[in-house]
């Protein structure tokens, strides 16, 4: 086992190898998996410490709620109680639907703040809400029709947000309501991902809909967890289905639609694609200008880790046609210079001058010198030929 730089300087001289490495990879492995177990189980001592402080927070607050309720408080809690169970019987009896109960819970916690506090009628309005939205949203075609079941919800995000204004205990430590969090993995999510199984991922116009309606009636938290968990997984389940060498559809236009929604967390389809792409370029003929179109969108959505070894493929093989190419002062074929130049503005350019001086010049200065060492050369034709 190496202990300090000399030794391994040491190992070093004597075998300038990557198995001279050896020792050093296995300490490192050893101490990576040392500390990475430490950190895990940091982490979840940290969220069972968060998790034991916000319960023991709402505890406190219930306790000191019923405690500075009198007798009067205590007779407002019994009508409390009485005008929940009110609601529950109009709900079973079909009179009140899911925006009716958001509505009366809301007056609730507005008429008496420290009752609702003291019984955590949230939870209540929660057990009430979970059916009634379950019956509604039944029918709801959300590709269709987005808005008929994002409308009753309206009311839940107000009552969610002033109860978590009112109260830490229904607010969780990421922010965003744990009311209408817990209602939306209830009944929302659910639907929307039966909804979305027939939805294809290369016709993303009704999703994006869906989402940006989901954006402006729900909080970011819970918008961006319906296109995290829902929409995400279906593009990498068609990216993973993308065959470049016979769909010639090209995947930014049913990926890039997406970027201002999923932003940053949509780099982790950027490898699939770029080892597809890949694959194809090993074989690619640079007469081919399919190339050039399926890549172009991507120059400025690739990271340089995802782009730059596709632009090293096209340069190798843009020189290697070059290089086939046959310096000729009577009929020469321009075609694979042609070739090259259509790639300005998509291949680095200091990658093309290079392609260009490697492959292209030695050639045609070796053409030029034969022809003006030969005898009778018509140096107005060299001119002609030059220009």
């Amino acid at each position: 086992v190496v202990a300090s730089f000399s030794e391994l300087a040491a190992s070093l001289s004597d075998d300038l190898s990557v198995k001279s490495l050896k020792e050093l990879r296995y300490n490192t492995r050893r101490l990576v998996s040392k500390y990475e177990d430490k950190i895990r189980a940091l982490a979840e001592k940290k969220k069972y410490y968060e998790d034991a402080l916000l319960a023991a927070s709402a505890e406190q607050e219930r306790l000191q709620a019923a405690a500075s309720l009198g007798s009067r408080g205590a007779r407002r809690c019994r009508e409390l109680a009485e005008e929940v169970e009110a609601l529950r019987e109009r709900l079973n009896r079909g009179e009140i639907g899911l925006d009716g109960l958001g509505t009366a819970f809301s007056k609730l916690l507005e008429d008496r703040p420290k009752e609702f506090q003291a019984l955590q009628a949230w939870e209540a309005a929660l057990a009430l809400a979970v059916p009634a939205a379950t019956r509604e949203l039944a029918e709801w075609k959300p590709l269709e029709k987005p808005q008929d079941g994002l409308i009753p919800m309206q009311p839940w995000v107000a009552l969610s947000a002033a109860a978590a204004a009112k109260s830490n205990a229904a607010m969780p430590v990421g922010g965003t309501s744990r009311l209408l969090r817990d209602l939306c993995d209830a009944v929302l999510l659910p639907r929307l991902r039966a909804a979305l199984v027939d939805w294809s991922a290369r016709d993303p116009e009704p999703c994006l809909q869906l989402v940006e309606r989901c954006r402006d009636t729900l909080p970011a938290e819970v918008a961006d967890e319906v296109a995290t968990q829902l929409v995400l997984p279906r593009l990498h389940a068609e990216v993973e289905a993308w065959d470049p060498r016979i769909d010639r559809a090209s995947p930014h236009l049913w990926v890039h639609p997406w970027l201002p929604v999923l932003g940053r967390r949509q780099e982790s389809l950027w490898a699939p694609i770029r080892f597809k792409l890949s694959a194809c370029l090993e074989r690619w003929d640079p007469k081919d200008r399919s190339a050039l179109e399926v890549l172009k969108p991507w120059r400025l959505v690739f990271d340089p880790a995802n782009w730059e070894p596709l632009m090293e493929k096209v340069l190798v093989r843009l020189e290697r046609a070059l290089g086939d190419l046959d310096v000729r002062p009577d009929g020469q074929d321009i075609g694979p210079i042609q070739d090259l130049i259509v790639w300005i503005g998509v291949a680095p350019i200091v990658g093309l001058a290079r392609v260009l001086d490697a492959a292209l010049f030695p050639q045609w200065h070796r053409a030029l010198r034969d022809w003006l060492r030969a005898p009778g050369c018509d140096f107005s034709e060299v001119l002609q030929w030059y220009q």
